[in-house]
């Protein structure tokens, strides 16, 4: 009974992470309101995404792109008539939300989800964008403690928190409370990069995390440690 109540709780999280307008007909039931709308392809061909993975190249566009666009077209299949789970999608539900996280990094610049630019032309519009966005990453923070991701290290998990702290200045008005979720952040990527393979629930992730990808999250964070904690003299964890 434990496991299939874990399992329903894994499936009820799994929902959640899917925009409400792209459900397919077997979703009957009533479920919370979502505020992100669901990442479209063409996102992934908009300056927009070519400017931020510069920025920010903690994804592989390649990899990332092919997971997303193969889970986004089984979840948009009419023969599926079952919610994916994180043994048999080939995104995971980690890797799920950081296709929302990415919709809330385009929002806080003005752009929508297919990449577009969306024009603001009074202050009105700039103050509706703000609070959309301070909706968006609340429920985003509400998604990584119903996933448990500070506690469940994995590759997309990881991910998921590094892209997510910038967005929190607003939202974790409690400085401890993001320095608590950056030195996790942090703690996780040296232990998948010590132990991959080891721990509980990074076994799945192996067959998309290859070692290209994982230099790639590891040197992420390590100069993001470097320039944010070391120059101001604190402590560094890697």
């Amino acid at each position: 009974m434990a496991m299939r109540g874990k399992r329903i709780n894994q499936l009820e999280l799994e929902e959640t992470i899917i925009d409400n307008a792209d459900d397919p007909p077997f979703h009957s039931r009533p479920k919370s309101r979502v505020t992100i709308p669901t990442l479209k392809p063409e996102f992934f061909d908009s300056p927009f995404f070519r400017r931020f993975h510069v920025q920010r190249p903690i994804l592989d566009p390649i990899e990332f792109r092919s997971r997303y666009v193969a889970w986004l077209q089984h979840h948009l299949s009419p023969e599926s008539n079952a919610g994916l789970s994180s043994a048999t999608a080939p995104l995971s539900v980690e890797g799920q939300l950081i296709g929302k996280i990415l919709v809330v990094w385009a929002a806080a610049y003005g752009v929508d989800e297919s990449g577009i630019e969306q024009p603001e032309n009074s202050n009105l519009d700039v103050q509706k964008r703000r609070t959309r966005i301070k909706g968006m990453i609340e429920e985003v923070m509400r998604l990584i403690d119903n996933l448990s991701l500070l506690r469940r290290p994995s590759w997309d998990g990881v991910r998921c928190l590094l892209l997510t702290l910038p967005l929190t200045e607003d939202v974790l008005s409690n400085p401890m409370n993001r320095l608590a979720m950056y030195e996790c952040a942090i703690q996780q990527v040296y232990t998948l990069c010590q132990h991959d393979g080891v721990l509980a629930g990074v076994t799945s992730e192996n067959r998309v995390a290859n070692a290209l990808v994982r230099a790639r999250i590891f040197w992420y964070a390590h100069v993001h440690e470097g320039l944010t904690t070391g120059l101001r003299g604190g402590r560094l964890l890697m």
